[in-house]
């Protein structure tokens, strides 16, 4: 039962391969009782579009960080290499 999660309760089985790589639902809880089993929830989708929105952000700051300092290491390259 790759990709499979069954709930047994409900008495369906449903794939989450394709809601995984979405990311629309998030396990919630593992419970033994169930074995290989887990309960899922849909996520929020404000929290979802949020949690992108800082992970963007992030990757962009770091970006321009790596950039300005290549530029800055450049400057001071290019400045060492007139003075002499």
């Amino acid at each position: 039962m790759h990709g499979l999660m069954s709930y047994r309760r409900f008495g369906r089985a449903r794939s989450l391969r394709s809601e995984r790589t979405l990311g629309r639902y998030v396990a919630t809880e593992l419970r033994f009782e169930l074995g290989p089993y887990v309960a899922t929830e849909r996520m929020n989708a404000q929290s979802l579009h949020s949690d992108r929105a800082s992970a963007r952000a992030r990757s962009l700051h770091s970006d321009r960080a790596s950039a300005r300092a290549r530029s800055l290491r450049s400057d001071g390259e290019n400045e060492s290499s007139v003075a002499t």
